[in-house]
């Protein structure tokens, strides 16, 4: 999820230079809102069965840091795409 997050935000960049037509970069902003919720739903699910396996105890620290540290990344992804949402409506 996030690769195509980050796949998603190139294109929406490089579409902001024909920011009057907004269709297609709001679309990538909804795609990329999409994105953000799978990759909490996996970040959920990948948590609950990382505990239940009951990994060594380092594993399980490391595992969730780089879990966690995912699920910022795909956040900081869907903010940017509501800050180019809200710029497209601005010039609409």
């Amino acid at each position: 999820m996030l690769a195509k997050s980050a796949r998603d935000l190139d294109r929406a960049v490089n579409l902001l230079q024909t920011i009057k037509d907004a269709k297609p970069l709001l679309e990538l902003c909804v795609s990329i809102n999409k994105h953000e919720r799978e990759a909490d739903q996996i970040f959920r699910r990948s948590l609950a069965r990382l505990f239940k396996d009951g990994s060594n105890p380092f594993d399980v620290m490391k595992w969730r840091d780089i879990l966690e540290a995912i699920e910022t990344a795909t956040d900081r992804a869907e903010d940017v795409a509501n800050i180019i949402e809200g710029i497209v409506l601005e010039h609409a």
